[in-house]
């Protein structure tokens, strides 16, 4: 359990208790706060990380993640490609055609290749690639074709096996666009995304681990401890609440990035997992009465 940015032992007291009953059954509490709280302080594990650098954190939290679950004798389960499969938009491809690159101006195109230091600043104009009706398309065994999550539950004909890791000339996929952009310095994760398309080039190096040890005031080695935890659990749930995102740039990029670490390790729709507003009870509450679907 990830109390991230807030306090619930003060500000949830009621729910606390909960916590401490997890904790007692084996659960890991883990606080993620530049202030030690009252929960940090009951807390496994406490990550002091500098004000305004969850995304950062979340993001080597994501690196470490991609590292184990590809690295020979890793932990290839760390990442639910079934689940991103079939409940997220991993899968759709991306136009990364020439001109779909623009410069600063927003409309001189460049090459992808000679971006510079972050080509994500770029990425003006880039879209999903879509058919003649509208239709998002992904790459099942060579060949593009519509998604069947465009038609619907009643619409699905047939239980389709996207490929998330597709690439050719021009496109790719929403997952590796994601993989090369956090980590695509990592050779193991270079392998699954490898491709006619060089995505190496769409890494920004702000993620690097030293880079990301600079800004957020923890060391790797803490941030790896956390992914750890998180993505091996047989179920884990993000605590959020107003302390990291407030209604500002940076706090809508932690509370997309918490939501794509819980979708990347299949930790949805599960009693004790998602990403929950305060105190986390809807999901405590399957724990305890066993009511909700598995």
């Amino acid at each position: 359990i990830i109390c991230w940015g807030n306090n619930p032992a003060t500000t949830s007291n009621t729910y606390w208790k909960y916590f401490i009953e997890a904790k007692e059954k084996g659960a890991k509490i883990i606080t993620i706060d530049p202030r030690f709280s009252v929960s940090a302080e009951s807390s496994d594990q406490w990550l002091a990380i500098n004000p305004g650098t969850d995304t950062l954190t979340a993001i080597g939290m994501l690196r470490r993640i991609f590292a184990e679950a590809y690295r020979a004798g890793g932990h290839p389960e760390w990442v639910d490609e079934e689940f991103l499969k079939y409940h997220t938009n991993a899968p759709l491809l991306v136009d990364l055609s020439p001109a779909n690159f623009l410069d600063d101006d927003g409309v001189t195109p460049i090459s992808y290749a000679s971006v510079g230091d972050k080509p994500y600043n770029k990425m003006y104009n880039l879209k999903l690639l879509s058919n003649a009706s509208g239709e998002y398309m992904v790459n099942v065994a060579g060949t593009n074709v519509p998604a069947e999550e465009n038609k619907g539950r009643a619409g699905r004909s047939t239980a389709q096996n996207p490929d998330l890791y597709y690439s050719d000339a021009n496109t790719t996929t929403v997952f590796n666009l994601m993989l090369a952009l956090y980590a695509g310095d990592n050779p193991d994760v270079q392998a699954k995304f490898a491709g006619n398309v060089n995505l190496a080039n769409f890494f920004d190096p702000t993620y690097q681990d030293d880079v990301v040890e600079g800004y957020t005031g923890v060391t790797k080695t803490q941030i790896d401890k956390c992914a750890d935890e998180f993505a091996s659990s047989s179920a884990s749930m993000i605590i959020q609440n107003m302390g990291g995102a407030m209604r500002t740039e940076n706090g809508g990029h932690m509370s997309a990035l918490q939501c794509i670490l819980t979708l990347v390790t299949g930790n949805v729709g599960r009693p004790g997992t998602g990403v929950d507003d305060t105190s986390g009870y809807a999901s405590f509450a399957g724990l305890q009465t066993g009511d909700q679907p598995k």
